[in-house]
């Protein structure tokens, strides 16, 4: 919150999910680097807040991909329901921070949805009230 004005468009569920991020073009090809595994911190209809170590993955930073070329995306699979199929978007970093509320660092990495694939905003609005 900022000055007392939320600026927030949807409620964010708190809710540790397991989330599998790929950095892709702006067109959606891949970018040929490993997948990262991480933890979310938080998931709305908007976007989520991913928890990392790192910010640097693959030799690209999430945060502004390589020098020049904004144009990086992740793409997410996120499980929602365990045993269910995950829920797939595609998202761009709008924000970070570092948690000062434990020892080490731990990046928080705010992605909001751009694309979600299939009947995921249904799904995704189904488990935020389920939860």
């Amino acid at each position: 919150m900022v000055d007392g004005l939320e600026k927030r468009k949807f409620r964010r569920l708190q809710f540790p999910l397991e989330v599998a991020a790929e950095i892709v073009s702006a067109r959606g090809v891949p970018r040929g680097h490993p997948t990262l595994h991480v933890k979310s911190r938080n998931i709305s209809m908007g976007g989520i807040c991913l928890e990392t170590k790192s910010i640097e993955f693959g030799g690209v930073n999430l945060l502004s991909g390589p020098p020049f070329a904004r144009e990086n995306r992740l793409r997410l699979s996120v499980e929602l329901i365990p045993r269910e199929p995950p829920f797939e978007a595609t998202g761009e970093v709008h924000w970070y921070d570092i948690s000062s509320d434990i020892p080490e660092f731990i990046y928080r990495v705010g992605v909001a949805f751009i694309e979600i694939e299939g009947d995921g905003k249904n799904r995704l609005s189904r488990f935020l009230k389920s939860a």
